[in-house]
């Protein structure tokens, strides 16, 4: 399902890149004893956010990236936008700068998290810097790819993968579908979000999350 432009040129990929890998060092260091410490795997994630960022990443690597951001110590299944407020902030002040060093010292927190790169691509259209907005919604696409290759979202046994609640919603946004209302259900082990919804002819349509993550955070939060 493609939703936004190709991918950017060898250059641009390059640039984006390295300016993303020369923060990797310092974060790394500052939150591998927070994993080591706790019932978290920190060091997998960045092993594999280091490959996807230095390569040519598969959607594979992009679910494994996904799957893996999930056990991190700052993984919240229910996230809201107050994290990313000073970037918001920054972009609706017209603060670009401030929103630009917002985005490049927290690309590691944020790496697999869709709103995210909605407001880097939003920054980068103000800074007229076409080529690092290109770059974001191509690393977005990738994203979501990687949860449409995850199942169809038509049953339990066919749930889309996710790892946190709003990215759920893009996801029925993007089907051109209205949620209104939902429900959970256990199958096989695993925690299934069921969305009801209706498309735009107000056809009824139910859609299946595979959001087992959630249930693995609370008990990793309760240990």
């Amino acid at each position: 399902m493609m939703l936004f432009s190709p991918t950017p040129g060898c250059d641009t990929m390059s640039r984006m890149k390295n300016a993303v890998l020369a923060g990797f060092l310092v974060v790394l260091f500052a939150l591998t004893a927070v994993g080591s410490a706790m019932a978290y795997d920190n060091d997998t994630y960045f092993e594999i956010a280091n490959e996807v960022l230095s390569g040519e990443p598969s959607l594979e690597e992009f679910a494994s990236l996904r799957e893996a951001y999930t056990r991190t110590s700052w993984y919240n299944p229910v996230p809201d936008r107050t994290s990313l407020e000073p970037l918001d902030e920054a972009i609706e002040t017209g603060d670009l700068e401030t929103a630009n060093n917002f985005i490049n010292s927290n690309y590691f927190y944020y790496m697999p998290i869709v709103d995210f790169h909605l407001s880097a691509m939003a920054t980068y259209r103000e800074l007229e810097d076409t080529e690092t907005h290109e770059w974001h919604e191509w690393f977005l696409q990738r994203l979501l790819d990687s949860i449409f290759e995850s199942g169809d979202g038509q049953s339990a046994e066919t749930a889309f993968f996710s790892v946190y609640e709003r990215e759920q919603l893009v996801v029925l946004e993007i089907l051109g579908l209205d949620p209104r209302d939902r429900r959970e259900e256990s199958s096989g082990g695993r925690l299934i979000y069921i969305y009801e919804a209706v498309d735009e002819t107000g056809e009824p349509r139910d859609v299946y999350f595979d959001f087992t993550v959630a249930e693995e955070w609370r008990a990793r939060e309760t240990e």
